[in-house]
C-alpha cells in the first residue's frame, strides 16, 4: 500500500458506509514486525458551495495482528 502514496500531495478518500461503501485498507503487511510505525494524515476537502457549521464524523480502524 506504501506504493499507493507517491508523493506528499496523494491522498485516499475515506469511504463512506452510509452510501454503500467498502471498508478501505490503509496499512498492510505480509510479514510480523515489533515497534512499527505509521503515520496518517487527515485532509479536509471543502467545496466552496459548503454551509457554514460543526460537522462531526466517525473513523475506526480495525488492527489485527500477524503472529
Amino acid at each position: 500500500i506504501d506504493s499507493d502514496f507517491t508523493d506528499s500531495t496523494y491522498f485516499r478518500p475515506f469511504p463512506d458506509l452510509s452510501l454503500g461503501d467498502s471498508p478501505e485498507v490503509v496499512l498492510s503487511t505480509t510479514s510480523a514486525g515489533q515497534n512499527r510505525q505509521a503515520t496518517i494524515t487527515y485532509q479536509a476537502n471543502i467545496g466552496g458551495s459548503q454551509t457554514a457549521g460543526d460537522y462531526t464524523t466517525s473513523i475506526i480502524y480495525i488492527a489485527t495482528p500477524t503472529y
